[in-house]
């Protein structure tokens, strides 16, 4: 039995021109056990910031009240919070003395940064595209591929479905066992194969304007099954350190 130093995967793209999906071929790094552990340490912390604690709701008491939403005569749920989180966070900023207020706002700040850093450095170091499938205008109007993780990162910045599905697919490719990827992999919609070469539009390499928290939680959050921290798999080969992750 050989072990590759690498799982293929594919990402579920829309082709611009067309509006089809496509599924293009990739590959997430099997990552060292250090390299896992501190992966899904940081994705956890990424998406539970120490702040949000600070700005939490009430644990009792008006703020914990939801809407009832009736599915059918006599049967009904609880929905959404009556009050908003933004006016949570409204009323939590408020009732902070200045100087806790820029304490809370300069730890924010420091956390967001973190987890930008991370989504960006992780996609970089532990995912790449199969040659030949996805491009973007050079400055020239000539195709550039798209292979390296850094050319995910800078072409599709702004897009949160592309960077939710790399960071899901370095957790999940890692952590979990042939059989339950099978399983996940049978519950989704997947895209179409298609072996024509998707082209990314000017407009779409740019700096990063989405929350490397949001994205980190959606990952933690969306499969329930599998909470934080997962116990990893990886090769015996060793790795240098990537800057900023991990610590």
């Amino acid at each position: 039995m050989k072990i590759q130093t690498f799982y293929p995967i594919t990402l579920d793209l829309e082709d611009p021109d067309t509006g089809e999906r496509q599924a293009i071929r990739a590959r997430v790094a099997r990552l060292t056990l250090e390299q896992c552990a501190a992966f899904n340490r940081d994705l956890y912390r990424s998406a539970n910031p120490p702040s949000a604690s600070l700005i939490a709701r009430q644990p009792d008491g008006p703020e914990q009240a939801r809407r009832t939403l009736t599915l059918e005569p006599g049967r009904t749920i609880e929905g959404a919070f009556i009050v908003p989180a933004d006016e949570v966070r409204a009323r939590r900023l408020a009732e902070m003395a200045p100087d806790a207020r820029a304490a809370f706002e300069a730890l924010e700040d420091a956390e967001a940064s973190a987890a930008d850093r991370f989504v960006r450095e992780s996609i970089t170091a532990y995912v790449s595209i199969e040659p030949g499938q996805l491009f973007e205008d050079g400055p020239d109007g000539a195709p550039v591929p798209i292979v390296t993780g850094a050319d995910v990162v800078r072409a599709f910045g702004g897009r949160v479905d592309v960077l939710q599905a790399c960071l899901r697919s370095i957790r999940n490719e890692n952590t979990l066992s042939p059989s339950a990827k099978k399983a996940l992999r049978s519950r989704s919609d997947s895209a179409r194969i298609s072996d024509a070469p998707v082209t990314v539009p000017p407009g779409a390499t740019q700096a990063p304007t989405v929350s490397g928290a949001g994205i980190a939680a959606s990952v933690v959050t969306e499969d329930a099954a599998h909470p934080q921290p997962i116990p990893c798999s990886g090769s015996n080969s060793p790795a240098a350190p990537i800057e900023g992750i991990g610590r």
